[in-house]
């Protein structure tokens, strides 16, 4: 059995949570299950209600027809005593405890006995008291008796009223029916609400799937495409490969001089006074090595040849003791020769 007025928090920390996490619940107070129900006070109907406040106090006037009733016994059938328990005990524990007392406190039979709990503070660090409210099943039914029985169409709960004024819910099995209704009710609606949370969460996560999707499908396009086209790359890298060793030869090709044609214009172009040691071809010209009256003279006539695009001294033109000329080393251009062996 648990109490409607609820355990107290201990400690500020836990007050300050209790605070917080009570205005969270009461701010979505569909969520708690509310069932219509009327009470009776005085063989009178109060009102129809939906809910009790965690206080034990009524709220949410309903305009509904109440499905389920509860009756506040008077004091003149109601008896209290209180209870402190020094220990740490959870609801159940107090619970057994409350009955192992009533044992020994209450007037009637233990099968007779109808009794609420409820929390009035905690002292301490481990204890806390309760007030224990009884009555006899007797009573209840002789005042029910009293109400008009077409008020019912279920078996009403008992309540018994503190002076504070707040409603404490009775042990006795009459309020089973109310309490069934709203634990089915509470668990409907955290269904719904787990049910619309998926949806919601459903719709958010459907564009970002999609788009997870198409992303995986573009992935696996794109590694088909690579796996096709890596003989074409391979292919790809072979010409380039080709094209660069044709393009060497090339310029290699544009540097080629025949032998025989090479050696007719240079023989044709040198004056007679002179000859050559040596002739042979680089990739920076025709290199020749031989002996003239005047070098610097012979530099400038090969200069004024349209045959010579250009004339280079290697290494200073030297003269021997004794020699009737200049030792040369030129580098010459030649640019009529035509290249490639034709």
């Amino acid at each position: 059995m648990s109490s409607i007025t609820g355990i107290k928090e201990r400690g500020f920390l836990g007050q300050v949570l209790g605070h917080y996490l009570a205005s969270v619940y009461r701010s979505f107070g569909f969520l708690k299950g509310r069932v219509p129900f009327a009470l009776f006070k005085d063989e009178q109907l109060v009102g129809r209600y939906d809910r009790l406040h965690s206080n034990g106090r009524l709220a949410g006037d309903s305009k509904q027809k109440a499905s389920y009733s509860a009756v506040v016994l008077p004091d003149s059938v109601v008896l209290c005593y209180q209870l402190e328990i020094k220990h740490r005990l959870t609801d159940d524990q107090v619970d057994r405890m409350v009955q192992l007392e009533n044992m020994t406190k209450s007037p009637f039979e233990v099968q007779e006995t109808v009794y609420g709990i409820d929390w009035i503070s905690y002292y301490g660090s481990n204890c806390q008291r309760v007030n224990i409210y009884l009555s006899s099943k007797s009573f209840v039914r002789a005042e029910l008796e009293k109400i008009a029985s077409t008020y019912f169409r279920n078996e009403p709960a008992v309540m018994f009223e503190s002076p504070e004024g707040m409603f404490i819910e009775s042990d006795w099995e009459g309020g089973g029916e109310l309490r069934m209704a709203i634990r089915r009710r509470t668990i409907f609606n955290f269904t719904l609400l787990l049910a619309i949370l998926v949806l919601t969460y459903g719709l958010a996560v459907t564009p970002v799937l999609k788009n997870w999707y198409r992303l995986e499908d573009a992935k696996a396009q794109y590694s088909k495409l690579t796996k096709d086209n890596l003989p074409i790359e391979k292919l790809r890298e072979q010409l380039l490969s080709r094209q660069d060793f044709i393009s060497a030869f090339d310029q290699r090709s544009k540097m080629y001089y025949p032998p025989i044609e090479v050696l007719s214009t240079v023989t044709r172009l040198l004056p007679d006074n002179s000859f050559l040691y040596s002739i042979e071809t680089s990739s920076e010209g025709i290199r020749i090595h031989g002996q003239a009256p005047n070098s610097a003279g012979l530099m400038a006539k090969l200069s004024s040849e349209p045959e010579i695009a250009e004339v280079k001294a290697v290494a200073p033109a030297t003269k021997a003791p004794g020699a009737s000329g200049e030792t040369f080393q030129l580098i010459l251009g030649l640019s009529s020769v035509k290249t490639g062996g034709k």
